[in-house]
């Protein structure tokens, strides 16, 4: 069996993972235009927790795959999960209940009590923060700061609510090298000969791709032109890493603040529609804004890298489905599984994704298996 999948970040590198130990006796090749690491999933924070209201760019899965990726990595064991960069810290989230019942019907952006639901549901051990931790991390209702941060006009000490809880952090710059590791150790049990093969280059319809028998496309913002899929949107995200060490994670709106192995990466951009990855003075003036009014400490620290990362938003949430497509030279048509359209929760949602991608390759190739 010849599975080739498109796309090297998270999803592709994880979906051809998974596929391979499903299927112990194929050969995969993963292509991609840019063998630079997962060039997206680099920019990623590698948060396994849900801290925002799930809208149009997410689907009805998304707590579902969440929990599943957190299950991932409570599940590795220790050895691995150290140089995979993932490890279970504790975070401390801000929310402000500021809008009736009402205005949130309009579609204001009021907390919904479902996005507190979901916090519990994604983390361990979530709990509401005494208003003696809140003052301790200086979380006070008349900080203006604070406010901007989050959207506010005002915050006060009726609306204003922490919550404490453990979560994981997948460190991008250590899980991905690894993961490619793992795919390249890879072997056929008798011949020894490698499974999973790399090649460089740019799929722009699927007769570029060769002889297969099933197709993972994990092209990301590419699946808008492969797959004539108007649904996928860039979102722009411009970060910092800091070289501030810390041991807890704080998050505030779309601003998030992480400790990662080697550093601690910062940042709020989530800037839809828009494809420039130039690094825009604005962004990174408020991203120093905000870290003040949340962590003061980090804003003290070296700058070690500004960058910037587009990631492949859809409408929708991520497309994880079946398709089949002519490809040239192949009399039948080749069966697609589509993986694609994660946004700012490609971390969140990997391994949980990936697993769906493997029970769709098991239903078409092993009808019998057990899904």
């Amino acid at each position: 069996m010849k599975v080739c999948v498109i796309g090297s970040g998270v999803n592709g590198l994880i979906s051809a993972y998974c596929i391979a130990n499903c299927f112990p006796h194929c050969d995969i090749t993963i292509i991609s235009a840019d063998q630079e690491m997962g060039k997206c999933s680099k920019h990623g924070f590698g948060s396994v927790m849900i801290t925002r209201p799930l809208r149009i760019m997410d689907s009805v899965d998304t707590l579902k795959y969440t929990q599943q990726t957190r299950e991932y990595c409570q599940n590795m064991n220790q050895e691995d999960a150290k140089a995979a960069g993932i490890q279970r810290l504790e975070s401390f989230s801000l929310f402000n209940f500021h809008q009736n019942e009402e205005t949130a019907e309009k579609g204001g952006d009021s907390v919904p009590t479902n996005e507190i639901a979901n916090l519990f549901k994604s983390g361990e051990n979530v709990r509401q923060a005494t208003n003696v931790e809140m003052r301790e991390a200086g979380f006070v209702a008349d900080n203006t700061k604070l406010a901007e941060v989050m959207g506010e006009k005002s915050i006060t000490k009726d609306t204003l609510e922490g919550y404490i809880g453990y979560h994981y952090i997948v460190d991008t710059n250590l899980y991905l090298p690894w993961l490619r590791h793992q795919l390249t150790e890879m072997a056929h049990s008798t011949s020894k000969e490698k499974r999973v093969t790399f090649v460089d280059r740019k799929i722009t319809s699927w007769n570029d791709i060769g002889l297969c028998d099933l197709i993972i496309n994990c092209s990301g913002l590419g699946a808008r032109e492969l797959c004539d899929d108007p649904f996928v949107i860039p979102i722009r995200g411009q970060y910092l890493s800091v070289s501030c060490p810390l041991k807890r994670c704080y998050r505030a709106n779309h601003f998030i603040i992480v400790p990662r192995t080697y550093d601690t990466v910062i940042g709020g951009s989530y800037q839809i529609g828009r494809w420039d990855q130039q690094i825009d003075p604005k962004d990174t003036e408020k991203i120093l804004r905000d870290a003040a009014a949340v962590y003061p400490e980090v804003t003290s620290s070296d700058i070690k890298l500004v960058d910037v990362g587009v990631r492949p938003g859809r409408i929708g949430g991520p497309r994880i489905e079946i398709e089949y497509v002519d490809v040239k030279n192949v009399k039948s048509k080749v069966p697609v599984i589509h993986n694609y359209g994660h946004g700012a929760r490609g971390f969140t949602l990997f391994w949980g994704c990936a697993e769906r991608v493997a029970q769709l390759a098991s239903g078409l190739f092993l009808p019998h298996a057990k899904l």
